[in-house]
């Protein structure tokens, strides 16, 4: 079984915070080996693998793995995800909002990859004003 070993924690790491409806995330990532990378299972949401997590639900893992992937980074970081509140859709949105966040952290160059991915557009034009 694979797990967080005490060598992976105490180095340095990069942490943000991802929110989406009512779930909210803290997302840490460290630089991995090709042993321990997210390709090949390092990637844990509240102290399981995120395949355990989302076993009943494959859309799930491709949301949470597409910032990752975009940037082509799946060989290159060990992923830890404690997520709370919503339902698993949310919860995978909030790990997504994440992941973006916390990839961009690490390198700022990734930004512009990773906002016309995830870009999303206002429901309403600023013209328009509401009346409560």
């Amino acid at each position: 079984m694979i797990s967080l070993s005490k060598k992976i924690t105490s180095k340095k790491f990069f942490q943000a915070v991802g929110r989406r409806k009512c779930a909210t995330v803290q997302i840490r990532i460290w630089t991995a080996t090709k042993k321990e990378s997210v390709k090949t299972g390092y990637f844990f949401i509240n102290g399981v693998t995120a395949n355990e997590y989302f076993k009943n639900n494959s859309n799930s893992m491709g949301i949470i793995m597409a910032p990752i992937e975009k940037v082509k980074s799946e060989e290159k970081f060990i992923v830890s995800a404690k997520v709370s509140g919503g339902g698993t859709q949310g919860q995978a949105e909030a790990i997504r909002h994440g992941m973006a966040k916390v990839l961009v952290e690490f390198f700022p160059n990734f930004r512009k990859k990773l906002k016309k991915v995830f870009q999303f557009k206002n429901i309403y034009p600023l013209s328009e004003t509401f009346i409560l």
